[in-house]
């Protein structure tokens, strides 16, 4: 699962870029019922569900669905953001396989609204099983934030939106050992 921060300090420019690195990702994954399912979401003030688990079974139409993600800007609400994670699309009736580890990637430029509450919705996430990674881009993440979203410091990366794509690699070699 991706959650995307779609804050207004992105911009659509940078936002799209998210979105292009969520499909390169998706495109180098085995999309189907029975292998990786993958699901998306957006945040900013409030949370939305582009894409949800069980939509998609291929990765032509995924990636087709990913393009025409919507950027709705607004607040950084990261931790609303992670407890619909938790709550609506990690449901079984969103398409959750109970059998098969969630992963999340939390991709976001700034800080959140409320850090206390992003900090416990993450640990109640992170306290589900599935693996979270975070993903901070430019220079105004906070790191300690980062760290407390994450399932630990080897699922932590910083990056640029130009640079997003270096760590797809990284991104696509975890999901697929969880699998």
């Amino acid at each position: 699962m991706f959650l995307l921060d779609s804050s207004s300090s992105e911009g659509d420019a940078n936002f799209h870029k998210q979105v292009a690195f969520v499909s390169n990702v998706a495109d180098s994954l085995e999309v189907a019922p029975d292998k990786i399912q993958i699901g998306l979401a957006t945040f900013s003030t409030m949370v939305s569900t582009v894409i949800p688990l069980n939509m998609y079974n291929n990765n032509a139409d995924l990636r087709a669905a990913i393009g025409k993600t919507p950027y709705i800007p607004g607040m950084t609400n990261t931790g609303q953001a992670l407890q619909y994670a938790r709550t609506d699309m990690m449901s079984p009736t969103q398409g959750r396989r109970l059998e098969a580890r969630a992963v999340l990637v939390l991709l976001t430029d700034g800080r959140s609204l409320r850090p206390a509450d992003t900090a416990a919705q993450a640990q109640a996430l992170k306290n589900t099983g599935a693996l979270v990674i975070a993903v901070g881009i430019g220079r105004d993440v906070d790191a300690s934030e980062l760290n407390a979203i994450a399932s630990g410091p080897d699922n932590v990366y910083n990056t640029t939106f130009g640079l997003l794509n270096t760590i797809q690699q990284a991104i696509v070699t975890k999901t697929t050992i969880c699998h």
